[in-house]
């Protein structure tokens, strides 16, 4: 009898730790959404501003100028030397949204520079774009342009090269969200490596190198946002893996979510972020397996949690993009963890040029297909309708699917 009171007595104690763990982080989170929201301020359309900061990635070339983002603000420049990464600059121009000359700055919003001047650089920035230039090069020099285009969205998130007729059909098959490192292929590269690992090495060692791969491609995506985010959520799964804790996945990814917007609660009105938090979410949805199988379960999940939010930003609806990614999913992760392989060993001199060249030549096929499968249906404009889509109905998706997985979890209870 005293030994189960002792249990109980220890239960009881775990219990409260966690509500009270649980009341802290609402509470923090409360108290930084009502300092911000009275904080935050609101930009007019025409309103002129001044922004300063240093670059993460190179400008995209337009056909009156470039466009880069700073500081949080999409910026357009029509004059001025092409934008590097790791260029700081100040910027001065005027609130424009396309089709609006009047009103507040929300949707759409972007600062048409007027004046810009050099302000110095950022080392580490351009360490990392340098890095960067390189594993692109070797990329583009052993697949043709589209694949090569492809493998460099997947791996280092560049996107600025690819056909802009490309890019209509990723957005038409609901796949654009693929084809940029992302949180979906942050998971995909981090449990293929700790999966293949585990066999050789054991599990904690394999762990342990996963969440240095995570950061490895996080580096080659140049920290961008989403992968770093990505990254986040999965290192606290992997880290409480390592020292022993059981971990919920779930919980897990609430509590990472949770705590960079208590850090920056201005980030759950970013598309990247919002698309992050609902891929990764699809992935932990997935359920763990192995082969083909589970690769279509993760491009069934993952699209079925991101389409929402697609539809949402961009007024697109892509009805049949649930089929598309599964039919490409299952060539993602081979994708992405060859082509980050192959262009890393393509930095090294002879040896490692011969290497890489011959895994980027592995990768071409299963690039070739998923481009293939995209241009194919892309061409078909009704694959895709512009709609209306406002918020409650996103929100009253969410809460349908999840009634539909608390309703699934219970049956299974049941059969059990």
């Amino acid at each position: 009898m005293e030994i189960r009171y002792l249990k109980r007595s220890k239960m009881r104690l775990r219990f409260k730790k966690r509500d009270l763990f649980w009341v802290i982080l609402v509470t923090l989170l409360i108290y930084r959404f009502i300092d911000w929201y009275g904080s935050r301020r609101e930009y007019r359309i025409g309103e002129r501003v001044e922004i300063r900061g240093c670059l993460r990635e190179e400008s995209e070339i337009k056909k009156r100028g470039q466009s880069f983002e700073l500081g949080g603000f999409k910026i357009y420049l029509s004059e001025g030397r092409r934008l590097e990464t790791g260029d700081c600059v100040r910027v001065v121009g005027r609130f424009r949204v396309v089709e609006k000359e009047e009103g507040e700055c929300r949707e759409g919003c972007f600062v048409e520079g007027e004046e810009m001047e050099g302000t110095g650089e950022s080392g580490w920035y351009k360490a990392v774009g340098k890095v960067r230039n390189k594993l692109l090069g070797v990329i583009k020099k052993s697949l043709p342009k589209r694949e090569g285009d492809l493998v460099s969205g997947m791996v280092l998130g560049v996107r600025g090269g690819m056909d802009s007729e490309f890019l209509e059909r990723l957005k038409r098959t609901g796949t654009l969200h693929i084809v940029v490192a992302s949180g979906s292929n942050v998971a995909l590269v981090a449990g293929a490596v700790v999966t293949g690992l585990s066999l050789l090495l054991g599990r904690k060692i394999a762990l342990v190198v996963g969440l240095l791969m995570i950061w490895f491609y996080a580096f080659l995506a140049g920290f961008d946002s989403p992968v770093v985010r990505a990254g986040i959520m999965a290192s606290v799964l992997f880290l409480g893996q390592v020292v022993g804790r059981k971990f919920s996945v779930g919980r897990a990814l609430l509590v990472a979510v949770v705590g960079m917007v208590i850090f920056n609660p201005g980030v759950i009105l970013e598309v990247s972020f919002q698309l992050s938090v609902m891929a990764m979410m699809g992935v932990v949805l997935a359920g763990k397996g192995k082969g083909v199988g589970q690769e279509l379960r993760v491009g069934w999940w993952v699209f079925l949690m991101v389409w929402p939010i697609l539809a949402v930003n961009f007024s697109e609806l892509q009805w049949a993009g649930v089929g598309v990614n599964m039919v490409v999913m299952g060539v993602v992760g081979p994708i992405t963890i060859l082509g980050m392989v192959g262009s890393v060993l393509g930095l090294v001199p002879v040896v490692g040029e011969v290497v890489g060249r011959v895994i980027m030549w592995g990768v071409y096929p299963l690039a070739w297909y998923f481009s293939e499968v995209v241009s194919f249906l892309g061409s078909w404009e009704w694959l895709s309708m512009e709609v209306e889509v406002n918020w409650f109905m996103v929100v009253g998706y969410y809460l349908i699917v999840s009634w539909w997985i608390v309703g699934r979890k219970d049956r299974e209870k049941e059969m059990v």
